[in-house]
């Protein structure tokens, strides 16, 4: 992973292009990225599309689109977030993750980890469901996070 990402961050990826979308562009690709995003949304319930939506316009979160130019299509949309620990560990969190044909697309790690690298983090992170375990098995996990809903 020698290679470090341009300002627009992207690179092909099994047919699919990652690109990192700046925050002055969210609001043009909002309703491509916002339906792929939705399902993780519901099932996190931490984060909703309209605080994303103000994150990434913020800059606090980023949106990412994996686009087919063959197809002329978005295949997926992610979004991240930087996180610097108390400890001073700075890290880029994927937090939301969704999309079709993901064998087109899941190489979107490899363009994330460049990005961090740029940006000063010593780590990546995934939170999600178990099955992405699956699909970047090099990722560990390192917690089990256990959740109770009491009210």
């Amino acid at each position: 992973m020698e290679q470090r990402p341009e300002e627009s961050d992207s690179l092909s990826s099994s047919l699919a292009e990652w690109t990192l979308i700046p925050a002055d562009g969210v609001d043009q690709v909002w309703s491509i990225a916002a339906p792929l995003l939705e399902k993780a949304t519901k099932r996190t319930r931490k984060i909703d599309l309209p605080s994303l939506l103000k994150s990434a316009r913020d800059g606090l979160m980023q949106i990412w689109l994996a686009y087919d130019a063959e197809e002329e299509d978005v295949l997926a949309a992610a979004a991240t977030e930087m996180v610097t620990y108390s400890s001073g560990l700075k890290s880029a969190r994927v937090i939301l993750l969704g999309g079709r044909q993901l064998n087109r697309w899941s190489r979107l790690i490899d363009i994330i980890e460049n990005w961090a690298l740029s940006e000063g983090c010593s780590t990546v992170e995934i939170v999600g469901r178990r099955g992405w375990e699956k699909v970047y098995p090099d990722y560990l996990p390192i917690e089990h996070w256990l959740s109770k809903e009491i009210a």
